[in-house]
């Protein structure tokens, strides 16, 4: 059913992460428990964010995608932006994960629609929700 909007919900018979475990596993690639050379995939709609301590690993499942759709464009920064979301891997074996760009794209929308007067204070989310 289209909405007023041209918006349209759909209902998968599938899950969508089963279709592609599933392409992936007819092409050779294999779930397995972590072993230190594991790939971790992410996929947002068109997007995908693969992780793994190997690089060997990801440079192979690189030229299998290109393989598959040579269009595609690979982004290996230490600081990474994913769907809103920044990822930032410049401590070695650790990765740093904010929201900072989306929150503020969120706060600025809300002022231009004039929502209203809003009181927001800016805090630290690793210092009030997160003790180590």
């Amino acid at each position: 059913m289209v909405e007023a909007d041209g918006s349209i919900i759909v209902q998968l018979d599938k899950a969508l992460y089963e279709c592609v475990r599933t392409k992936l596993e007819k092409d050779g690639f294999i779930a397995n428990p972590y072993d230190g050379v594991q790939i971790t995939i992410v996929v947002h709609v068109d997007d995908l964010l693969i992780t793994s301590a190997s690089v060997t690993n990801l440079a192979s499942f690189e030229q299998y995608l290109k393989s598959i759709y040579p269009q595609i464009s690979v982004h290996r920064e230490a600081i990474l932006d994913y769907i809103g979301i920044t990822f930032n891997f410049t401590v070695q074996e650790k990765v740093s994960i904010t929201m900072e760009n989306c929150v503020s794209d969120i706060l600025s929308d809300c002022s231009k629609s004039n929502i209203g007067s809003h009181n927001v204070q800016k805090v630290s989310p690793a210092e009030t929700y997160f003790h180590t």
